[in-house]
């Protein structure tokens, strides 16, 4: 997965929780500045792992949460998204 271009109009760091959703502002999608593993909820209810994410990898989907148990990203180097529609 490598990174495109996005109109990206501000970023939040998202600390990984098994129970809280992260801000809807920043749940465009998510930025990672190192690299692993993520699991996330995705605004719908369905989870996935996205495995083997590089450094500066983007996702861009509708999240609404990031796992703490499932997640290998720095906690600090996980960056929520809100997007220019």
């Amino acid at each position: 997965m490598n990174s495109r271009y996005f109109n990206i109009a501000g970023m939040q760091v998202i600390t990984p929780n098994n129970n809280v959703d992260i801000d809807k502002a920043y749940s465009d999608g998510i930025y990672v500045e190192s690299a692993g593993n993520i699991k996330v909820a995705f605004k719908d209810g369905t989870t996935h792992t996205f495995k083997n994410l590089v450094a500066k990898d983007t996702i861009q989907a509708n999240i609404a949460r990031v796992y703490s148990t499932g997640t290998t990203v720095t906690s600090t180097d996980i960056f929520g998204l809100k997007l220019d529609p």
